[in-house]
């Protein structure tokens, strides 16, 4: 066992060690880091900062009385859908059983609790070699450990949720076939266990899409009543066949709405499907209209919903903006690597950002931002204006001292845009 874990730690750091070992000035900057270290990114920023409740990387500046005042509101605007529910919820025991981020990993969670003790109460007499037994141990570890951190952590994205999937339809699909199998073989207790586990896990996916689709929620349950039937499997192949395709239609149903839901509001991964708040590109009504009053901040996750046929207009725009720059031999400093990350995915491949996802990586430094002007290497710098908290950053400072601000206004992003090489 230890030289496996040896084994799996070596295989995992392989990427974040050969990266250290690269020369800084031959490697992109280690974002979620002060200092360019990959360890840092890993250990620290996603791994004890995501168990505090204060802020890893210290602001380069002190943020101004307006920006403060408007992310005081922005903060108090929460319900008004400005950041994504799932991001609200608070650390505690039932978190994932509770509120949006239950919408987000709960569709099979009892049945592989179930599933679990089920497979392993089936195997305990093997001996540790077992690969049955060892697969239990090794998707209950990983149920369990992730749970944990999930569920203590400051702030989570419902998207991470994902790394439940695996173990839990692992255990899911042993429990299920184990109880099976033992019910057709006779095992009156059996039958009626995984009778209690469909039926316990289908009133649990009622419970989460009742507010989205009610007649799929009567479907549900009313399959489970057919499954619950299953004692009955021993006597009739007839018996059996209606048994199974209950049982499938009410585990399957919940989650295959949810799946729906999402797909018909252009919902994504920030996005929890029967949310109240609807999605992102489709809030509802109430949503919307709470928006109205919000400051917009400089590169929130607030954005309109792109519709395909419209994929080729926005790449045409980016190429134009692309041939501008090369043109102009110079590139667009984007303050953020999450604002830049939209001028790429439009085609402008000329994009510097500035102060990683944040915006308070100390990378580039002001120092290295006034000699890339001074150099004409930037043709325009996109900063945040002054009701965003990175406004008094000195790289930002920088620009406004050595660049001309062209008259340009926009409702939707807290913006100021630069012309610096003429």
């Amino acid at each position: 066992a230890g030289v496996w874990v040896l084994a799996t730690a070596a295989a995992s750091l392989v990427w974040v060690c050969f990266f250290a070992l690269t020369p800084s000035a031959d490697r992109p900057y280690a974002d979620g880091s002060t200092n360019n270290s990959m360890f840092a990114q890993v250990f620290v920023y996603n791994g004890e900062f995501r168990f505090g409740s204060g802020a890893y990387i210290k602001p380069l500046a002190d943020p101004g009385a307006e920006a403060v005042e408007v992310q005081e509101d922005n903060d108090q605007a929460a319900g008004a859908g400005f950041y994504p529910a799932s991001e609200l919820t608070s650390p505690g025991w039932d978190r994932l059983l509770v509120g949006p981020l239950a919408r987000d990993c709960d569709w099979i969670a009892l049945l592989a609790a179930g599933g679990a003790v089920a497979g392993y109460a089936a195997r305990r007499r093997a001996g540790r070699g077992d690969p049955a037994r060892a697969a239990i141990v090794l998707w209950s570890t990983w149920l369990v450990g992730y749970g944990a951190a999930f569920s203590s952590a400051h702030r989570i994205q419902g998207y991470y949720l994902a790394t439940l999937i695996p173990a839990m339809a692992a255990l899911a699909a042993t429990g299920a076939w184990t109880l099976w199998r033992a019910a057709r073989a006779g095992s009156h207790r059996a039958g009626i266990l995984l009778s209690l586990l469909i039926a316990g896990q289908a009133a649990l996916a009622a419970w989460l899409l009742h507010n989205a689709y009610a007649w799929v929620c009567v479907l549900i349950l009313c399959a489970a009543v057919v499954a619950a039937g299953l004692p009955v499997l021993r006597r009739s192949g007839a018996g059996r066949g209606l048994v199974a395709a209950a049982a499938a239609l009410a585990l399957l149903a919940g989650p295959v709405g949810a799946c729906v839901w999402l797909e018909i509001r252009a919902g994504g991964p920030f996005d929890t499907a029967a949310s109240d708040q609807g999605t992102v590109a489709r809030p509802s009504l109430s949503v919307s209209a709470g928006r109205t009053s919000i400051v917009g901040g400089y590169g929130a996750t607030i954005h309109g919903q792109y519709i395909t046929g419209q994929w080729p207009t926005y790449m045409a725009e980016g190429v134009t903006e692309q041939t501008r720059l090369n043109a102009l031999h110079g590139e667009i400093l984007v303050f953020s690597s999450a604002e830049a990350a939209d001028y790429i995915l439009f085609g402008a491949t000329s994009v510097l950002p500035v102060g990683g996802f944040t915006g308070d990586v100390p990378s580039p430094s002001a120092e290295q931002v006034k000699q890339l002007i001074a150099s004409g290497k930037i043709a325009l710098a996109i900063v945040p204006d002054d009701t965003v908290l990175t406004s008094n950053d000195p790289r930002v400072l920088a620009v406004e001292q050595s660049c001309v601000q062209l008259d340009f206004s926009t409702a939707q992003a807290a913006y100021r845009l630069y012309g610096c090489n003429g």
